[in-house]
């Protein structure tokens, strides 16, 4: 049998390493609301996507 030995700062800094992603996504979904009108629905936007690319 393995025991394992969990510290209180090593589930805060695994909590902190999990959380971090999607602050970053919510941060970009922000930023690029102000950008891309409210008219453009994701299909033309994939279809930019596509053609910028």
């Amino acid at each position: 049998m393995v025991t394992l030995c969990v510290l209180p700062e090593g589930l805060a800094a695994a909590g902190a390493a999990v959380q971090a992603p999607p602050a970053r996504l919510v941060a970009a979904h922000v930023a690029a609301a102000s950008v891309v009108s409210s008219a453009a629905d994701l299909v033309s936007v994939q279809t930019a996507v596509q053609f910028s690319a």
